[in-house]
């Protein structure tokens, strides 16, 4: 968690140009969990804006939370292999679209190896859905894509 209480900490303090003209610091909370077949992230992220003079419209989103999730199976060769990702996140940014992301994408391959070549066909299918607040007038408030 970075926050600074002096606007003018990084001007104050820093001597580098990379340093002094840092904007915005991440504030981040996020706990993670490694199984031998999958993994999954819980993660909450903010922003703190050091500079007020920025735009409300131009500064970062929120994430509140943002769910990831994969499989981790062994990879075979000759045999059919499965793996699946996912993410939920709630998005938050005032004044701008805000609401829910839930994409999912799952892939099917058929490694094949011979001492002389290899080849190895898959399949992919992706599928995101949006819900929208009404924070923002948009003309789809729950768009989708497959």
């Amino acid at each position: 968690l970075d926050r600074v209480s002096d606007v003018q900490y990084f001007d104050d303090l820093g001597n580098s140009l990379s340093t002094t003209s840092i904007t915005h610091l991440k504030q981040e909370l996020s706990a993670q969990y490694n199984a031998s077949t999958w993994a999954s992230t819980v993660r909450l992220q903010t922003y703190q804006t050091i500079d007020e003079t920025i735009p409300e419209s131009e500064r970062p989103y929120k994430m509140l939370p943002q769910v990831l999730f994969s499989t981790r199976l062994p990879r075979k060769s000759n045999q059919l292999n499965y793996s699946l990702d996912g993410e939920l996140v709630n998005f938050q940014h005032r004044g701008r679209i805000s609401g829910d992301r839930f994409d999912i994408a799952g892939t099917a391959s058929l490694p094949m190896t011979k001492l002389w070549a290899f080849l190895t066909p898959s399949v992919s299918f992706r599928y995101t859905k949006y819900r929208l607040d009404d924070t923002v007038p948009v003309p789809n408030d729950a768009p989708s894509r497959a």
